[in-house]
């Protein structure tokens, strides 16, 4: 299961937090609910809650960071899967809200 959360913060900001596995069709919806989203915001990942990634969510992540996609990793396991995939960690401190909710 896997539930993904947009937050719009400052007027360029888009957050995605994903929650629990990041693993085939769940990883595949989570691509095509951020595909909705506008392109031109700037995308910030939070990976804080995320407890498993496999290839098609690493596929995934990858994707994020060559659309420019920065990433929060607050805990053991996703700091590694940023190193592991060579994630850019967001530097600046972010106000989380929620503003939209997808569960899959």
């Amino acid at each position: 299961m896997l539930r993904v959360t947009f937050e719009d913060v400052a007027s360029d900001t888009t957050i995605v937090k994903l929650e629990g596995r990041l693993v085939g069709k769940f990883a595949e919806a989570a691509r095509a609910a951020v595909s909705r989203r506008q392109p031109q915001r700037k995308l910030v990942v939070n990976l804080s809650a995320v407890s498993f990634v496999d290839e098609v969510g690493e596929k995934l992540l990858s994707e994020l960071r060559q659309i420019g996609g920065e990433f929060l990793a607050d805990n053991l396991y996703s700091r590694f899967v940023c190193e592991s995939l060579q994630l850019p960690i967001a530097t600046e401190p972010i106000c989380l809200r929620s503003n939209e909710c997808h569960c899959f």
